[in-house]
């Protein structure tokens, strides 16, 4: 801030009000609030991580943290809230990454809320009770499906709605041993159970190992593929596996495959992502100054030659003043030969100054799509005068 501080007074408060500390205050603030509810996100705490998103976002009403607010009340599946931060973010006006991040989010979860007889243009008078879809694969086909005690139908069982909750889920067939798989059903989200009965009774027990879950992260329409076969279509939710190793691939059209070697924990959850992060992170500070304080710098150092450059064209103006009047005069070549050579100085000098300004404030009206957001955040900036045939201009090269 010091620095900035001095930027301004040599340049910037020649003709333009100083940016208040405040404003700055306010962003480092929020950026810290955003920071600490990243950490509740990972954590699985989506209700608090949510209360910390609108906290800093009242503080820096930026399109990232809003995108944050709805991703918490998504993960909670509290879908129509999850929209609604969604398209508040987008009337923000994000980068282009954020904004096709957050389209693909709105699609996915108007298809989801059409399915379940959701008006997505009337989201304000939705009656809508948070429900889950479970596919449940079990070997031997036609086993058993009860949830909590209750009979549901029979394996297999393809997107089967259940309300958000809790639920015991048992498989049973008869001649084989019944398998319970404890389930917690999330709004928005789909899960896969594949039980495989072993051959008994549930008095005598075999030995087997309990399976794991697989979490898949990735756009909509693309098919998830666990050692070589097609096991379920994206937006997968979590799918079970048995404990072990394997091969899990994501394929589709216009889709680089993703494809990894996953282990699975009897009782975890295993991740695979083959998209862009989910929660969008606060870059730290890396440099002397952020895009914002690299435009009034610019601004500033512009404003600064503009005025040297005003001061040459007054001494250019009275050396011209005195060729004009000072006729009889031995030193009146002299002073035409002044007045010209300052007055194309004067020139360089407002041109130069001029494309400094410009430069200065589109880097600051265009730092929402700059320093905040991890995606496409500017790791370094180049800056210099630029000389063409006929004028003069500025060049920024900006790496990322």
């Amino acid at each position: 801030m010091s620095r900035r501080i001095l930027i301004l007074a040599i340049g910037l408060c020649v003709a333009f009000a100083c940016v208040p500390a405040g404003a700055q205050d306010k962003r480092e603030q929020a950026r810290a609030i955003v920071l600490e509810g990243q950490k509740k996100f990972q954590e699985g705490l989506f209700a608090e991580a949510a209360v910390d998103f609108l906290q800093a976002f009242q503080l820096d009403p930026h399109p990232i943290i809003m995108y944050n607010v709805g991703r918490a009340h998504e993960e909670q599946g509290d879908l129509i809230k999850a929209i609604g931060y969604y398209r508040t973010a987008i009337g923000l006006n994000p980068s282009e990454a954020v904004k096709e991040e957050l389209d693909t989010k709105i699609k996915d979860i108007e298809f989801f809320l059409r399915s379940q007889g959701v008006d997505v243009f009337d989201l304000d008078g939705a009656q809508w009770v948070p429900k889950g879809l479970v596919t449940i694969r079990a070997d031997p086909p036609g086993s058993e499906v009860l949830v909590d005690g209750q009979v549901i139908g029979k394996s297999p069982m393809e997107d089967k709605s259940i309300p958000q909750g809790n639920y015991v889920v048992t498989v049973r067939s008869p001649g084989f041993q019944s398998q319970e798989r404890k389930l917690e059903v999330v709004g928005g989200k789909r899960y896969t159970l594949t039980p495989q009965l072993e051959p008994g009774s549930d008095e005598d027990p075999a030995m087997r190992v309990s399976p794991g879950m697989l979490s898949v992260d990735a756009r909509s329409g693309l098919t998830v593929f666990v050692d070589g076969e097609p096991i379920a279509t994206t937006p997968a939710g979590l799918i079970e596996l048995s404990a072990g190793e394997h091969l899990v691939s994501v394929e589709g059209e216009d889709f680089d495959a993703h494809e990894e070697r996953v282990t699975i924990v009897s009782g975890e959850v295993a991740a695979v992502h083959a998209r862009k992060r989910e929660v969008l992170v606060v870059q730290e500070d890396t440099g002397l100054f952020d895009q914002s304080g690299w435009g009034w710098l610019m601004a500033g150092t512009g404003v600064a030659i503009v005025g040297g450059g005003a001061v040459v064209g007054v001494i250019a103006q009275g050396n011209a003043d005195s060729y004009k009047t000072e006729r009889g005069s031995p030193s009146r070549a002299e002073f035409r030969s002044n007045a010209q050579a300052q007055a194309v100085v004067a020139d360089v000098l407002y041109g130069v100054g001029g494309a400094l300004i410009v430069t200065g404030f589109v880097f600051i009206l265009t730092e929402e799509a700059g320093p905040m957001e991890a995606p496409g955040a500017y790791e370094r900036i180049s800056l210099g005068p630029a000389l063409v045939p006929g004028g003069v201009g500025a060049q920024a090269v900006v790496s990322w």
